[in-house]
């Protein structure tokens, strides 16, 4: 293990293993958490759907992240489409999402422009 990292990174690093919690899923290339759940690997934003919904989803069924961030599944981040999902997001999504976690700098930049 040691060597392995120092190889890689120049460092030993500590004597523990850098893996996360049994349980806890993993994040793909593509920034989506992955989950077990039913005995099989699953992308979280689907899990946590299906229990705010109460049942399974259909295949024709897919999941938009409000504020583009593709490992918050947070229920109240989370809408059901079902149809295919447009590149981008909708403007009034990022701006109350900027607003909801930057009003400081929303209100300044409006101080700014009056």
């Amino acid at each position: 293990m040691h060597y392995k990292r120092w190889h890689k990174n120049g460092s030993p690093g500590d004597a523990v293993p850098l893996k996360a919690s049994s349980g806890s899923g993993h994040l793909t290339l593509a920034g989506y958490r992955m989950v077990r759940a039913g005995g099989r690997n699953m992308f979280e934003h689907r899990v946590v759907m299906e229990q705010a919904l109460g049942r399974a989803l259909e295949p024709f069924e897919n999941i938009h992240h409000k504020n583009g961030v593709r490992h918050d599944n947070r229920p109240e981040n989370l809408e059901l489409w079902t149809q295919p999902q447009p590149q981008g997001q909708r403007p009034e999504d990022l701006v109350a999402w900027v607003i909801e976690h930057y009003r400081d700098l929303v209100e300044a930049e409006l101080r700014t422009e009056s």
